[in-house]
């Protein structure tokens, strides 16, 4: 993944701006809050969300391509400028987490699942993998109606079970899209 860094530090340095407490710096305190209040449930929300998680505008603008100002139009409900792809990349990165990311996802109607990290597995591992959590699935779910009822607690390791089996499959798919393989 590119990161736009507004100045030109190598990696090492960025890395160390990134996880820098500014207070350590020198710096002021970070901007912990949006400016004004905005209906939950928005872009603009996310985007605010997403410069908070980033430690404010302040830092969120020494860290990405666009200053201050700019990231604070991009949270006002009544200014009609949007936030660059490039730049929620960049902040998302840095945040380790994909705040706008998973509101488009959410508004698409689609979740967004966290990949496990790529573990260079063989394609028999992995699908190894996909039939053993696929088992524990549907042994789970079997348990669970055995009465044709699903009660709270069942459902929440029904539910666990399926997000594991997910996580199997979609790992396969990651490993497939990064087209690593020999």
């Amino acid at each position: 993944m590119n990161i736009s860094v507004k100045s030109n530090v190598h990696a090492g340095a960025f890395a160390a701006k990134v996880n820098a407490n500014p207070r350590e710096q020198g710096g002021a305190k970070p901007v912990r809050g949006p400016s004004r209040p905005r209906p939950p449930g928005t872009l603009k929300a996310a985007v605010a969300a997403l410069i908070d998680a980033c430690g404010g505008q302040q830092r969120a603008a020494e860290l990405c391509r666009v200053g201050k100002s700019q990231l604070g139009r991009y949270t006002l409900d009544d200014c009609p400028d949007q936030i660059p792809a490039d730049v929620i990349e960049c902040l998302e990165a840095i945040a380790r987490d994909p705040v706008v990311t998973r509101y488009l996802a959410s508004r698409a109607n689609h979740a967004l699942l966290a990949l496990e990290p790529l573990t260079h597995a063989t394609y028999s591992v992995l699908l190894s993998n996909i039939g053993k959590e696929g088992g524990e699935f549907f042994a789970e779910a079997a348990l669970a109606l055995v009465d044709g009822r699903l009660s709270p607690n069942e459902a929440g390791r029904v539910r666990a079970q399926a997000v594991e089996q997910v996580t199997a499959l979609m790992a396969m798919i990651a490993d497939i899209d990064r087209g690593d393989r020999e």
